[in-house]
Parts: C-alpha cells; sequence; structure tokens
C-alpha cells in the first residue's frame, strides 16, 4: 500500500502530507473537547466528529506516505532512515482514530446528558492532550531525523 503513498508528481508525499498531521490533529484535539464542555458548541459536535474523520485519514496518509520514503530512503543509504521518526509515526495514527471515536462516543453520551457528559469530557480531554503530546513528539523526531546533521556540519550565519 505504500507505493500508493509515494510520490505526488514526482515529489515524496510525506513532506506534502506532514502538515494535515501536524495541524489538523492538535487543532482538532482542542476543538473537539471544547465542543464536548461547551454548552452552545453541542449541536456542532456531529460536524466535529466529521472533521476527526477526516483528520484520522490525513494522518493515516502522511504515515502510510512516511513509510514509503523511509523505504525508499533506506534503500539508497544502506541502512534504516529515520527509524525513531517512522516508529512514533506509526502511533499517530491511533491516537487520531482514537480522537474520532471519542469524538462519536461524546456526542452520544451528550445526546443522552446525565453524568455521561462530564466522563465524555474529561475523556476527549485526555486523548486531545494525548494527540497534541504525541504530534509534537513525532515532529520533533523528524525535524531531528531530517535536520541534525545537516546542521551540524554547516557555520551559523555571519552578522549583518
Amino acid at each position: 500500500m505504500t507505493a500508493v503513498f509515494d510520490l505526488i508528481a514526482g515529489v515524496p508525499a510525506h513532506p506534502l502530507l506532514v502538515h494535515a498531521a501536524v495541524v489538523l490533529l492538535p487543532v482538532m484535539a482542542v476543538v473537539t473537547p471544547l465542543a464536548v464542555a461547551r454548552p452552545s458548541w453541542r449541536p456542532a459536535l456531529r460536524w466535529v466528529a466529521v472533521a476527526d474523520f477526516v483528520t484520522f485519514v490525513g494522518v493515516f496518509a502522511t504515515a502510510q506516505a512516511g513509510e514509503a520514503l523511509q523505504s525508499r530512503l533506506s534503500q539508497a543509504e544502506g541502512h534504516p532512515v529515520a527509524h525513531d521518526h517512522g516508529e512514533l509515526g506509526d502511533l499517530l495514527a491511533p491516537v487520531a482514530l482514537l480522537l474520532f471515536l471519542v469524538a462519536l462516543a461524546a456526542w452520544f453520551a451528550v445526546r443522552r446528558g446525565g453524568v455521561l457528559v462530564p466522563v465524555a469530557v474529561v475523556v476527549v480531554s485526555l486523548v486531545g492532550l494525548l494527540g497534541i503530546g504525541m504530534t509534537i513528539a513525532v515532529g520533533h523526531s523528524g525535524a531531528t531525523a531530517t535536520w541534525q546533521e545537516e546542521v551540524a556540519h554547516t557555520p551559523p550565519p555571519q552578522g549583518d
């Protein structure tokens, strides 16, 4: 399946798609708990769940494209490339899926009312925090894998 996500117009798909994961997941990790916690936002919760699903699809596609790029670069280098980033990146799609699933559960909880609503607020908030934390960890490991060696061998810029 990774061959499908390998290239877009001759350019590796991963750096193009990564913006979906880096932007959408943290945004939805904030919006989803707010939509559950704020009564005035609750009518939009079904659309928030739809946006969470779109986020999951974007994160999944990004992970698949990352695997394709990792495979391509590892073949060229003769050794695994960005191994730690790939391992962390594999965890991001399940977190995005979990956010979508708890958003659906929260939508049903809010419709039902009662004690389920505060429980839904707590659960969705915890999953949202997990999503933000994982996005930061995966992004940092990707930036390190991409730029650490490159920057280490270049002098700092000189003053103007």
